[in-house]
């Protein structure tokens, strides 16, 4: 069943898709870009990391638990994904007739549940991680995150304005006891004092796990489908 609020919003960005040839196939680039989402996303990390102002060490243990937050958020995520009643995405639920883009293909996403949203999840938790170490950056990635990140998706009609909020409201409540709260303080603690002996191997550790977060972790993804095939190949021979 489809709830008035979100059978309002979505029908009420629809009625735009389909005027414009060029504008549905800006919002159909930029819903597929991991460079201009992610990509935008953790170089504002990054930026965060180095900069000079404020205590470094106080910086950089929140922005160690922002990292943290975000795999707890989208850990969370993917069990209320599979725990909860299936939700059907918004362009494939036959009752809202929805019109589609010529260049995004119906079947995007088909069988991945709606609720809550993978996108939401990640980004408003780094955009409130960042809150703490930096306010102007923080407000700069939670722009970033409604204008590049979530609109193109109620726009699409790949997400019902529920799951965003719902992904939302766990990024934030995750950062917020991470990164505001210090829950798990010591871990991250342990993590920096390391990092401290280590610098180069910490670096080099952060790059590959901010480079998966900006890809949603989709070479993982891969790596695991690859790995469960093969599996499955070889012991079934």
């Amino acid at each position: 069943m489809i709830n008035a609020f979100d059978q309002s919003i979505t029908l009420f960005f629809n009625q735009y898709v389909g005027r414009s040839w060029l504008l549905d196939s800006l919002v159909v680039f930029l819903s597929d870009q991991d460079f201009l989402k992610g990509g935008v996303a953790l170089a504002l990390f990054w930026l965060a990391w180095f900069q000079t102002g404020g205590d470094a060490t106080v910086n950089r243990r929140r922005l160690l638990a922002m990292l943290v937050a975000c795999t707890v958020a989208l850990t969370l995520g993917q069990v209320l994904q599979v725990g909860l009643p299936f939700r059907l995405r918004p362009l494939h639920t036959p009752e809202l007739a929805l019109t589609l883009p010529a260049t995004l293909h119906p079947k995007s996403l088909d069988g991945w549940s709606s609720l809550p949203s993978d996108h939401a999840t990640l980004f408003f938790a780094i955009s409130t991680g960042l809150m703490y170490v930096s306010r102007s950056l923080g407000l700069w990635s939670l722009a970033h995150t409604i204008v590049i990140v979530c609109l193109p998706r109620l726009y699409l009609g790949i997400h019902f304005a529920s799951d965003l909020i719902a992904g939302a409201l766990i990024g934030m409540a995750a950062s917020y006891l991470l990164c505001y709260r210090e829950y798990g303080a010591h871990v991250v603690g342990y993590m920096l004092n390391w990092g401290k002996r280590f610098p180069a191997a910490l670096h080099a550790g952060l790059f590959l796990t901010t480079l998966q977060f900006a890809t949603l972790f989709n070479d993982i993804r891969a790596i695991g489908g690859f790995v469960l095939t093969t599996a499955r190949t070889v012991l079934g021979r």
